[in-house]
Parts: C-alpha cells; sequence; structure tokens
C-alpha cells in the first residue's frame, strides 16, 4: 500500500505542476498537441481504475459493491453499475477451474488500456454487440470486434457509429432476427426517480407485436379531440369543434390515450388483488385539500378511475 500511495503522490504533484503552467505561453498549434497528449493520460487512468474496480470485493460490514463506489466516488448508483459492467467487459477473466481467460472484449481491451478509446467509443461497440442477433457465428463476432477496436483508435465515435452500421449490415445483411433476438432487447424502465415537478421520464424498447398494438390504439385515442382531460367532459367522439380546440401536441395526446388505457384497467376485478387490496389507484389527499377544491379533487370528480382516498386530518 505504501508504494501505490507514493505513485499517487507523485501523480498529485505531477497534475499540481500541469496546473500551475502558464498555457499562454504555446502556440495555438501546440495547443492541440498539449490537449491530446493529456486526453491520453486521463483515458489510461480511467483504464487503471476500471482495472481496479474490476478486482473489487464484498467484504464484512461493507454495503453491496456498486453501494460502495458509488459512495466513494460521490457518483450516482446508475452510474457505478455502469462502471462495474465495463470493468468486467475489458478487465481479464479466470474460469472456475482457476485458468485465465481474456477480456469479453479483448482488441477492445488493449486500446482502451493504451488511452485511445472514449467512454463514448466504448458505448458504441458495446451497442453493436448488443443489436447482432444470435445466428452470427462467434469468428465472425471476433473478427468484427478486432475491427472495430482498430477503427475507434483514430476514429470519433460518431466515424465509429457508422462504420459499426454498415459492419452490422455486412454481418446480417437480409436483417433477420428471431423471437428470441426481440425478446432479449425489449423492456420499459423509468430513467430516475420523479422529478421535484412529478414527473418521470421512461425508456420504452417495445417489440413489433406491441408496437403494432399502440399504434392502434393511438390511431383511435390519441386524435385531436378524444380523451383530452382539460375538456369538462372527455370524450371518445369530439366534435369537429372540440378536435380544433384541442392544443395538445402529438405527444401530448399519446401520453393522453396511455392514460386512458390504463386507467380504463385499474379497479377490474378481473386484476384480482395485491398485498390484500384490490389492484386500483390510491390517490392522497389533506381534508384541506379537499375542502378547497383543489385540481386534484376536480380530477377525481371527472375521473372515471375508481379512487380510494386516504383523507390526512391534522388535529
Amino acid at each position: 500500500m505504501s508504494s501505490i500511495c507514493a505513485v499517487l503522490e507523485a501523480l498529485d504533484d505531477v497534475v499540481e505542476s500541469l496546473a500551475a503552467v502558464d498555457l499562454d505561453v504555446l502556440a495555438p498549434p501546440e495547443r492541440f498537441v498539449v490537449l491530446e497528449r493529456l486526453e491520453t493520460v486521463r483515458r489510461r487512468q480511467v483504464a487503471v481504475s476500471h482495472a481496479l474496480t474490476a478486482r473489487l470485493e464484498q467484504f464484512e460490514g461493507c454495503p453491496p459493491v456498486p453501494i460502495t463506489v458509488a459512495d466513494v466516488l460521490r457518483v450516482s448508483p446508475r452510474e457505478a453499475k455502469r462502471r462495474i459492467r465495463d470493468a468486467e467487459q475489458l478487465a481479464p477473466r479466470r474460469a472456475l477451474s482457476g485458468e485465465p481467460l481474456p477480456p469479453l472484449l479483448p482488441e477492445t481491451a488493449k486500446a482502451w488500456q493504451a488511452g485511445l478509446l472514449d467512454g463514448e467509443h466504448l458505448r458504441v461497440i458495446q451497442k453493436f454487440f448488443r443489436d447482432l442477433p444470435e445466428h452470427v457465428a462467434p469468428v465472425d463476432i471476433e473478427n468484427a470486434e478486432r475491427m472495430l477496436a482498430q477503427k475507434a483508435a483514430v476514429l470519433r465515435p460518431d466515424q465509429l457509429e457508422k462504420v459499426a452500421l454498415r459492419l452490422a449490415l455486412h454481418l446480417n445483411p437480409d436483417g433477420k432476427f428471431s423471437d428470441e433476438d426481440r425478446a432479449r432487447k425489449r423492456g420499459f424502465v423509468w430513467c430516475g426517480g420523479q422529478r421535484v415537478d412529478g414527473m418521470s421520464v421512461g425508456r420504452l424498447v417495445a417489440d413489433p407485436q406491441l408496437r403494432s398494438m399502440l399504434d392502434a390504439w393511438f390511431t383511435k385515442f390519441a386524435a385531436p379531440g378524444v380523451c383530452n382531460p382539460a375538456d369538462q367532459s372527455p370524450t371518445l367522439a369530439p366534435s369537429e369543434e372540440v378536435a380544433e380546440r384541442d392544443r395538445r401536441s402529438h405527444g401530448q395526446r399519446q401520453h393522453d390515450a396511455l392514460t386512458a388505457l390504463v386507467r380504463g384497467q385499474l379497479g377490474d376485478p378481473k386484476l384480482g388483488q395485491h398485498n390484500g387490496l384490490p389492484v386500483t389507484v390510491i390517490a392522497s389527499a389533506t381534508l384541506q385539500d379537499l375542502q378547497a377544491k383543489t385540481s386534484l379533487s376536480s380530477y377525481l370528480c371527472k375521473s372515471p378511475i375508481r379512487f380510494v382516498l386516504n383523507v390526512c386530518c391534522c388535529v
């Protein structure tokens, strides 16, 4: 540990010296040369950090590794998990028998450790392999990884993305994807918690069946004037006048159509119970809110949802 501390102290001294350099004395071309060298050194430091991350283990009294990494580095748990996944793909592995194995992305790992790649390069390569169908031969996958690593060392990430697209078309010229390929990619997640205004952002990757069903639903229920919460009495068959006064954007109409879809199912006896309670919406409001006829109580009056109210009375 003492030898590592000595190296880190030397690194701190070098950074301090760099920060004290008068960069104004550099000619304009020289500034680009210095910037490139600094970027390479920074990337190599990141590679060393990932190598250490791959060797982290949970010890007694320690929270799970992702939480500990997030706390120690003061990054989000999501970022900590991303770094751990990256490290697992770029670090050497061992078989169950103890035999050493190369990284999952061996050529990419070499370029990464040399400081030739940025995180954006890595994202492009990772996405390329996530999107490949399972029928691509292992030898083709190995050659593709080598080629992308070589190109990544000399191209920008946006340029590498174009190369990756052409390579994907070459490996799968007919665009064949099995149901298993699609099922592997499907999903919906919330991108973080609720914002301060209560809004949330989600990411949906829909299979062809869900996409077709949603498109059909939107055709009817996301049309102008339909399911408009701004109307006193939202309707499914709006008149021309109602449709013309609808000022919602296309995205807002689709949002409201999804709301109507889910709202129509909540409280349905067919959904059964969860934790002993019927599957429905539980809306909480204070007695003062209800007496003041806030937007919540107004919405409850217009909404066809079966609500269970928790009225909080403060004595």
